[in-house]
C-alpha cells in the first residue's frame, strides 16, 4: 500500500482491507487509498507472524522474490563489507553485506530512521528484516 505523507499505523501481523486505486511504480504494484485515509480498515491486529529462514545467496537471485514482503531471518551471520559506509544521518543508502562467499545489497531506507546509531548496526546484523524489491 502506498500512503504518501502518512505515518503507517499498521504493525506486523495486522490484517487490513484496502479500497483504492491500483497503480504501478518502478515495477511494483501499489494500492493508493484516498488522501483522507478512507478505505483502509484494520480487520485484526497482532496475529502471529511466520518467520522464515532464508539463505543469504537467494537474496540476489530471482528466487528471493518469493520472500518479498515476508519477515525473514538470514540463515547465517553476516557483516557489512565496509562498516565505514554506515550512515551518520538518516539518508537512504545501499549497503553491502556478506556471509563470506556471498555478497548482497541491503537497502537502508531513510524513513526507517536507523542511520547514525551504532547499536542499530548490531541489530541489523542480527539478520532480521522484511524482504522487499527496490529498483533504482
Amino acid at each position: 500500500m502506498f500512503y504518501f505523507g502518512q505515518d503507517s499505523v499498521f504493525y506486523p501481523g495486522d490484517s487490513v482491507s484496502i479500497e483504492g486505486t491500483v497503480d504501478f511504480f518502478a515495477g511494483v504494484t501499489e494500492i493508493i487509498p484516498p488522501d483522507s485515509g478512507a478505505g483502509v480498515t484494520v480487520l485484526s491486529s497482532y496475529a502471529e507472524i511466520r518467520v522464515q529462514d532464508v539463505p543469504v545467496n537467494v537474496i540476489n537471485d530471482v528466487v528471493g522474490e518469493e520472500y518479498e514482503g515476508e519477515i525473514v531471518l538470514l540463515d547465517e551471520p553476516v557483516s557489512l563489507v565496509d562498516e565505514a559506509a554506515w550512515p551518520s544521518g538518516t539518508e537512504s543508502i545501499d549497503l553491502w553485506i556478506t556471509n563470506g562467499p556471498d555478497t548482497v545489497k541491503m537497502r537502508l531506507d531513510s524513513d526507517m530512521g536507523m542511520g547514525g546509531d551504532p547499536e542499530t548496526l548490531r541489530r541489523i546484523l542480527a539478520n532480521r528484516g522484511c524482504m522487499a524489491i527496490y529498483f533504482q
